[in-house]
């Protein structure tokens, strides 16, 4: 759980930065033409409010994250194939 925990921490920027490039331009239909680069994205995001714009939304994705992990847990438990 606590590796989960850290690989969202660590991703969720990129995640970010991955979702303001997909909606920056409305009207290009592939990722190759899109009109911001990577790096004028980051640039944008980092003026908005350094840090704290990267981890935009976060509580709400790793809310689901926790949930859905709890879910898979007690389904395995219920199973009963860890009891044996």
């Amino acid at each position: 759980m606590l590796s989960t925990v850290i690989s969202h921490l660590l991703t969720y920027p990129f995640i970010t930065i991955m979702r303001h490039l997909q909606v920056s331009d409305t009207s290009a239909p592939m990722m190759y033409n899109r009109s911001e680069k990577v790096r004028e994205a980051v640039k944008r995001l980092w003026s908005e409010g350094s840090v704290k714009s990267l981890y935009r939304g976060f509580l709400g994705y790793a809310g689901v994250h926790i949930f859905l992990g709890a879910l898979m847990i007690q389904a395995n438990l219920r199973s009963g194939f860890f009891i044996e």
